[in-house]
């Protein structure tokens, strides 16, 4: 885990971080690692730790436990989902492409009870913030990791509403 989180350091453009790592996550990640043996769960600690070294206390406690709790099927659920999320903050109901790519209702329910996504089953829209001005209207860059898209309305006052299943505070992390 710690070359994999090597690896992503060195591949990575960010610049260091202001802080260190905290040194009781950092023992807790030690002991927890210890006890995962699979190469792929190994990979995705070593990301763990690059990503609070990158940014110190980006990744909580109970993040921690759990990823602790993740079966290798588990991870790979999360993975499949992650493409779709918007903002760090949701998926977007788009069940058709949702379903093309192997996410159907059953799965995202089964992200729900693991945590990783909150009421699946219902009705929930997210509106993004932007910024509104009586010469520009409304904009906002909704952003899906390297890409964005840029959301503009000639209205004031009228953001967009987008259905979507929203991601928990671990998911988001």
């Amino acid at each position: 885990a710690i070359l994999q989180a090597e690896e992503e350091l060195i591949g990575s453009v960010a610049g260091e971080a202001t802080e260190a790592v905290d040194a009781d996550w950092l023992y807790r990640w030690r002991d927890l690692v210890g006890e995962v043996s699979r190469d792929e769960l190994q990979k995705l600690w070593g990301k763990l730790l690059a990503g609070e070294v990158r940014a110190p206390g980006r990744f909580s406690f109970r993040t921690l436990e759990f990823v602790r709790n993740l079966s290798i099927e588990d991870a790979r659920l999360i993975e499949a989902v992650c493409p779709f999320v918007l903002d760090r903050a949701c998926v977007a109901k788009q069940t058709a492409i949702l379903d093309a790519a192997g996410l159907t209702f059953s799965t995202l329910l089964t992200l729900e009870d693991l945590g990783f996504l909150r009421a699946v089953d219902g009705n929930l829209s997210t509106e993004f913030g932007g910024t509104e001005s009586p010469e520009t209207g409304y904009l906002y860059v909704l952003r899906n990791h390297n890409m964005g898209l840029v959301i503009r309305s000639p209205k004031v006052g009228q953001r967009p509403r987008v259905p979507c299943y929203i991601l928990s505070a671990i998911g988001r992390q």
